[in-house]
């Protein structure tokens, strides 16, 4: 299955300049329309089920396209020490003069011992353990402070570290806003 094709086709049902107004209205409905946009592609597989996996790349493709519209300054599929890196907010170059202002979001498709070893490289490119975030289909065993933002309807969900996919919206624009990242933003 085209993921991407299924989710371009659910955002032009939901309608592209209905998502932009009510992001530019308050970026908390990110929330909304993530939820919303998951749900709808779920509807939309005519009885296919996507593994983990899918739903995870599902979720990047949702993500790139919100930090696009959304203006939200990021690097997205770089290489780093070896290692490709998701989603770098607000950028690269940022990782080696001001760490603190740098979020890197790793996207787990699978959830087997790998993930420990890319957490682990993770934590040498990103030494600020809190500015790591993985996405995940289901909660993941990672050692706190890193944030796990989850796309199943997980038990887990609002514990101390695991948070709902829909959340990740929101606490990007949060972050930037802190750290008054100076660079080009329209929202």
């Amino acid at each position: 299955m085209d993921l991407k094709n299924l989710l371009y086709s659910e955002i032009d049902r939901m309608g592209s300049l209905n998502i932009k107004q009510k992001l530019l209205n308050k970026n908390e409905n990110s929330k909304f329309i993530i939820e919303e946009l998951l749900k709808n592609c779920m509807n939309s597989t005519n009885g296919k089920t996507l593994s983990n996996g899918e739903w995870v790349s599902l979720a990047e493709a949702l993500m790139h396209y919100l930090l696009t519209i959304m203006v939200i300054p990021s690097q997205r599929k770089i290489n780093i020490n070896g290692l490709e890196v998701g989603i770098m907010i607000p950028n690269a170059r940022d990782i080696y003069k001001i760490l603190e202002q740098v979020i890197i979001i790793q996207f787990c498709l699978t959830e087997d011992e790998t993930i420990k070893n890319v957490v682990e490289k993770l934590k040498a490119i990103q030494p600020l353990h809190q500015n790591i975030w993985i996405v995940s289909y289901s909660s993941i065993d990672t050692l706190k402070p890193l944030k796990n933002y989850v796309i199943s309807n997980s038990k887990t969900i609002n514990s101390d570290n695991v948070y709902p996919f829909s959340q990740i919206m929101i606490d990007i624009v949060q972050h930037v806003d802190r750290i008054n990242y100076s660079g080009f933003k329209i929202l």
